[in-house]
């Protein structure tokens, strides 16, 4: 994993933390010394940074001489940092935006109403005495639950826990 894409992991999952010891195995994170990984922790944008860096990087080999790239090449370098960055500001984004509360307020009423009355209409379409409204009607009600907390599970995607991306 490259050090960019575990600052735009862990700020997804809305931690601001290096986050080394949840299992980001960051390839070659010995060649940084102490005080640059010590600037890291304490910068908000890690991502950004990092992708900065690479872009200095970048341009720093190309002035020594290490890299002797054509420009539409090079051009094509910057220009997929940016496309990855802008890709992560998306997502960034939509892990933001929280599900409007007064609509997930009216999907619980309308749940726990659903719940309660469920059982008298489908022993009303049945009939009393069938044995068919109880496993029906906890079927119904049993899906219909599910399907109201999926969405709370996928609100945010990126935070990390089991069901998360």
């Amino acid at each position: 994993l490259s050090l960019t894409s575990a600052m735009m992991f862990s700020q997804l999952e809305g931690k601001n933390s290096l986050n080394l010891e949840r299992g980001y195995n960051i390839l070659d994170l010995n060649s940084l010394d102490m005080s640059t990984i010590r600037a890291l922790v304490k910068e908000e944008k890690k991502a950004e940074v990092v992708a900065q860096w690479v872009k200095v990087l970048i341009i720093k080999s190309i002035n020594n001489g290490v890299l002797s790239v054509p420009p539409p090449i090079l051009t094509r370098v910057f220009q997929e940092l940016d496309v990855s960055m802008g890709v992560y500001h998306g997502a960034e984004r939509f892990s933001q935006v929280p599900f409007p509360f007064p609509y997930a307020a009216t999907l619980d009423l309308l749940m726990i109403l659903h719940t309660l009355i469920t059982p008298f209409v489908v022993i009303n379409l049945v009939g009393e005495n069938a044995f068919l409204p109880i496993p029906l009607c906890g079927l119904v009600i049993f899906v219909m639950w599910n399907l109201h907390l999926i969405p709370a599970e996928l609100e945010n995607p990126y935070d990390g826990d089991m069901n998360d991306l």
